[in-house]
């Protein structure tokens, strides 16, 4: 009796989200993993997400995927309504963006004055960044708004994914020309004007 009451002891688990004690199925306590499912399903039924998650005092990225833990004794969870959610995403998408028009217009001048080998690699570090704030953006148009909130419409972001797809096929056949002064006016004048239309489609 005493070593199943120890063992019992060492599945112990305290469980908490947004202060507030739960009371998780005995069947979950083994698996942290099985607990954030658990806790992102409660969330979602009151309308909420889970925002921010620790183990043992440990901060999980919700971003990746969560490695197993076994040997665990605590674990704290806070939500944030879903409006709540969408304001953080567009302000993350909105600072992307404005991150990028600065790289782009650094890339435009840098082509110009660097080797070969030097501008591939900043554009190849460049073009899959671009495609971030969209991802963002389109998550947040198919989760779609409160009442009081304003949608953000599909068809006209489906225009700045097309746009900007031939944008990088220009630059992806710039880069097999090693037209540098082509380079320069693709990200001058095409890029970067996307970059300024699609922030004030979001301004807007």
């Amino acid at each position: 009796m005493q070593a199943i009451a120890k063992k019992v002891e060492k599945r112990a688990v305290t469980v908490m989200m947004d202060g507030v004690p739960l009371e998780v199925p005995q069947h979950l306590l083994s698996s942290a993993v099985a607990i954030r499912s658990y806790l992102e399903m409660l969330a979602l039924k009151k309308g909420n997400v889970l925002f921010a998650l620790s183990v043992d005092g440990e901060s999980i990225d919700l971003d990746v995927g969560m490695k197993e833990r076994k040997d665990f004794q605590k674990i704290l969870a806070m939500t944030i309504p879903m409006s709540e959610l969408r304001q953080l995403l567009m302000g993350k998408a909105i600072s992307q963006i404005k991150a990028l028009q600065a790289r782009v217009q650094s890339a435009a001048a840098f082509v110009l004055i660097n080797n070969w080998t030097a501008i591939q690699t900043i554009i190849n570090d460049l073009l899959p960044d671009l495609r971030a704030p969209l991802f963002i953006i389109n998550f947040v148009a198919e989760i779609g708004p409160d009442k009081q909130e304003k949608s953000v419409p599909l068809l006209p972001l489906r225009d700045h994914m097309h746009q900007l797809s031939l944008i990088i096929e220009e630059i992806e056949h710039c880069l097999q020309q090693k037209d540098t002064w082509l380079m320069s006016d693709i990200l001058e004048q095409k890029l970067n004007c996307w970059l300024q239309r699609l922030l004030t489609f979001l301004s807007a």
